[in-house]
């Protein structure tokens, strides 16, 4: 289980209801590149219907809590799409940068996080 510290900040949006700048965060940058891919490049099946099912109520649960909650096998998957379709121009905003960074090394971090639980353990 991978978790993840979502952070927001105010985007360059700003909503004509409000007025007030668009919230942006981690969820927000995945779901754009997502929505972003040829709908041709997706995988398909029951296996990857489940598989967005699964990445769809952990995101609505992070929105609440702050805290992105992922299986090994779907923090792998987002990995590999972040890794191969994050525009490299968002490495030029430091809130963008910063949160793929804090996605990318929740593995290195949850790997921390186990050495120190298993040292206590024994």
């Amino acid at each position: 289980m991978k978790s993840i510290k979502i952070e927001k900040w105010d985007g360059n949006v700003t909503d004509p209801k409000t007025g007030k700048p668009v919230k942006e965060s981690l969820l927000v940058m995945i779901n754009a590149l997502i929505s972003s891919k040829d709908p041709k490049t997706l995988p398909r099946g029951i296996d990857q219907f489940r598989l967005f099912s699964k990445v769809s109520k952990a995101f609505e649960k992070a929105d609440k809590s702050g805290t992105l909650e992922l299986e090994d096998a779907t923090y792998s998957f987002l990995k590999k799409m972040v890794e191969a379709d994050i525009p490299s121009v968002w490495g030029t905003k430091p809130e963008y940068a910063k949160s793929v960074g804090a996605f990318l090394d929740a593995e290195k971090q949850n790997e921390a996080d186990e050495k120190v639980v298993e040292k206590e353990v024994t």
